[in-house]
């Protein structure tokens, strides 16, 4: 019984199940395609298993993970995750190998995704109503806005292939 994460092929056909815990979801493959990484257990925590199949690896202690995204190529993973100490969420970003910290920026956002290029993180931020796309570099530097609108709305957002668009 409960939520597990499953593989199967784009028709559904060939399903297999890769965990066998308890409420496991918001998985999300790897850059290489080799691993899916999921929030799972009771505290919800980020795991990775093998898309072969096999035992899965608990990546990093942090609980309360979700809204799990792994970086475009694949070295390092942003996820949404409650900070009892501080006591707001955050988004932690960690090395996709050995779950050790990147950075943690304090979350004041919609939602959010890596940029193309993978060097920051994009999200949509409420102002006074509207909501704008900004961009947040890892390495430290200030936050970009990247749209202009005086009015509206964005309830989601995704980079075109060639990382030159947005849909939105």
């Amino acid at each position: 019984n409960g939520v597990h994460v499953w593989k199967a092929n784009l028709d559904g056909t060939n399903p297999i199940q890769l965990t066998k815990g308890i409420d496991e979801g918001d998985s999300h493959w790897s850059g290489d395609g080799r691993w899916i990484v999921y929030a799972g257990g009771v505290e919800s925590q980020l795991y990775k298993v093998l898309a072969a199949g096999g035992e899965p690896t608990l990546v990093t202690p942090v609980k309360g993970v979700n809204s799990i995204i792994v970086s475009p190529d694949g070295t390092r993973v942003a996820f949404r995750a409650w900070d009892a100490t501080a006591e707001k969420t955050r988004i932690c970003v960690i090395s996709f190998e050995d779950g050790k910290p990147i950075a943690t920026l304090d979350y004041e956002f919609r939602n959010h995704q890596w940029s193309p290029d993978g060097r920051s993180l994009v999200y949509s931020y409420e102002d006074n109503g509207v909501v704008n796309l900004w961009s947040r570099p890892l390495d430290g530097g200030p936050a970009r806005q990247l749209t202009h609108f005086k009015e509206g709305l964005i309830n989601g957002f995704a980079f075109s292939r060639d990382g030159k668009r947005i849909a939105m």
